[in-house]
């Protein structure tokens, strides 16, 4: 089902991402009614935020990953970072700086939330 997921959202980026500006997705699923706001890691949002800001967020691709590396290393600047939090089919982008600002009380958000702050919703 996971691989089925990433399968999906692939695509849709790949049909529908076209004339939106540079971005980066963190994608996290839930089965549960809530997605407890630790499912995101410190690391992940730091580069989210990071790719976001003039100086940019730079990562060099594992020499160990299984494949051909497209390249060894890139940067990515002024780009919109995304948390997509999947319920079910259902995606809910939202902005990591919102994400933030918004969970920071909080122990988790419900899929009613996650349609309060998304930028964009659809089914995957």
């Amino acid at each position: 089902m996971e691989k089925d997921l990433y399968s999906s959202f692939s695509k849709f980026i790949s049909l529908n991402w076209a004339n939106r500006p540079t971005s980066v997705f963190e994608l996290k699923r839930t089965k549960l009614p809530r997605l407890n706001k630790n499912s995101v890691a410190p690391h992940q949002i730091r580069a989210l935020k990071m790719s976001s800001y003039p100086s940019g967020c730079y990562h060099k691709i594992s020499d160990m990953s299984l494949g051909a590396k497209p390249f060894d290393s890139f940067i990515i600047k002024n780009a919109k970072g995304y948390l997509v939090i999947c319920f079910d089919r259902r995606a809910y982008f939202i902005d990591v700086h919102t994400w933030c600002d918004f969970v920071e009380d909080k122990c988790s958000v419900t899929e009613e939330e996650c349609d309060k702050i998304s930028e964009l919703t659809t089914n995957l």
